[in-house]
């Protein structure tokens, strides 16, 4: 895109120069939306377990094998009347005791033996950091969207005198006499009574004034108007 003109020196910017724009509704619930998948898993894991220990009841779990792991005790187990099966990294203890009995408690949901906790199990942590990461992750990037993706570009305001007219591609804001700017660029907005040309690296407000706007959004278009502070 041509670069534009900008005439005389000292002409005054911005009916609205911010900086920073607020990040929009639906960036803010997508944000949430993505924060609640990655904590999903966590938290519904933790009910689970908490619902277990309060209104769990206790078996007997058969021990199928058992191993030790870099310092990691873990048992295989079967549950009783045909219950699932599993492997639980569990305590030294629990594993000394569990092996020489060949048995080792669960506790278990009454309707729901799928889910369940075995006597001395050790949670690990890989969970809760990968989630924290995860949840890192995800706020950083909507910092970095919001400090560098909400920019908006400095705008002017041009009350038209002209009906707004097609015109060739190109960005050019010049002064002509009179008082008047010619302001040429693409059309990036519109609305009743108003419409924001793209021009160079700025955005101008043209109001119409009940001037005629017969151009649409993405055309190039070229108005002649006085600006305003």
């Amino acid at each position: 895109m041509v670069p534009p003109r900008w005439g005389r020196p000292g002409i005054l910017l911005a009916m609205t120069d911010s900086r920073r724009a607020r990040p929009r509704r639906g960036s803010v619930v997508l944000l949430l939306a993505l924060l609640l998948a990655v904590n999903l898993p966590l938290v519904h894991s933790s009910w689970q377990r908490r619902q277990v220990e309060r209104t769990g009841t206790d078996v007997v779990a058969e021990v199928t094998a058992d191993a030790e792991r870099g310092g990691r005790y873990l048992l295989s187990y079967r549950l009783p009347d045909g219950g699932p099966s599993g492997t639980a990294q569990v305590d030294e203890e629990t594993h000394d005791a569990a092996v020489e009995r060949g048995t080792v408690t669960v506790r278990v949901l009454p309707d729901d033996p799928a889910v369940h906790v075995v006597e001395g199990e050790v949670r690990g942590a890989t969970i809760w950091v990968i989630t924290l990461l995860a949840d890192l992750l995800l706020v950083a990037a909507a910092l970095l969207s919001w400090r560098y993706g909400g920019r908006r570009r400095p705008r002017l305001v041009l009350r038209a005198t002209t009906d707004v007219a097609h015109s060739r591609p190109g960005a050019v804001l010049e002064p002509e006499p009179g008082g008047v700017h010619l302001v040429r660029g693409e059309v990036v907005e519109v609305a009743p009574g108003s419409l924001v040309l793209e021009v160079g690296d700025r955005e101008v407000l043209v109001e119409l004034d009940g001037h005629a706007n017969p151009v649409g959004h993405q055309a190039t278009a070229e108005v002649r108007g006085r600006l305003v502070g």
